[in-house]
């Protein structure tokens, strides 16, 4: 996994960074069947970009992300970036791996600060 060092989010984006990354990894390790993942966060002009690839058996993506898909998690992932001003790509096909790449801007409402505020579920049990 590679890490620019100066990459600073607001918390929220911070959770739909992490909330994404684990959901892929899951992914990788239940149905991909990979050898190799590549993990990497970058800071670009525009904002914040985080990319999950891997070299397993790979799905239709435009099926899994359809109305009628079964990618209830692709699209969970895809909602929430859009919470955070952001979007989603999954680019993926039968017998060539996955690749999703989340991109952030870098400002944002004030308006969306909290987790909370959005009716997700924090992360810790009050």
């Amino acid at each position: 996994m590679e890490i620019d060092a100066d990459v600073a989010l607001d918390p929220l984006s911070e959770v739909t960074v992490f909330r994404v990354l684990q959901e892929c990894l899951g992914n990788v390790e239940k149905h991909a069947k990979a050898g190799n993942v590549e993990v990497l966060l970058r800071r670009g002009e525009d904002g914040y970009w985080l990319s999950i690839g891997d070299d397993g058996c790979g799905f239709d993506a435009a099926a899994a992300m359809g109305a009628n898909g079964d990618g209830v998690g692709l699209i969970g992932m895809r909602e929430r970036a859009e919470l955070v001003g952001g979007t989603l790509a999954v680019e993926s096909r039968p017998g060539g791996g996955s690749r999703v790449k989340l991109t952030i801007p870098a400002k944002r409402e004030e308006s969306l600060a909290k987790e909370e505020q959005l009716g997700t579920h924090p992360s810790i049990a009050r």
